[in-house]
C-alpha cells in the first residue's frame, strides 16, 4: 500500500455534529477570525 501512496485512515472517535453548543460557538469564532485576517 505504501508503494502506491495509500495510507490507513482511521475513523474519528465522535461524529463532528455531536459537538456541544460551546464547541460549536468556539469553532465559529475561529472561522470568523480567520476570514477577517484574509480580508486584511
Amino acid at each position: 500500500m505504501k508503494r502506491h501512496g495509500w495510507r490507513n485512515i482511521t475513523p474519528r472517535p465522535e461524529h463532528p455534529k455531536k459537538a456541544d453548543a460551546q464547541t460549536i460557538v468556539a469553532s465559529k469564532n475561529k472561522i470568523s477570525i480567520q476570514e477577517d485576517k484574509k480580508t486584511l
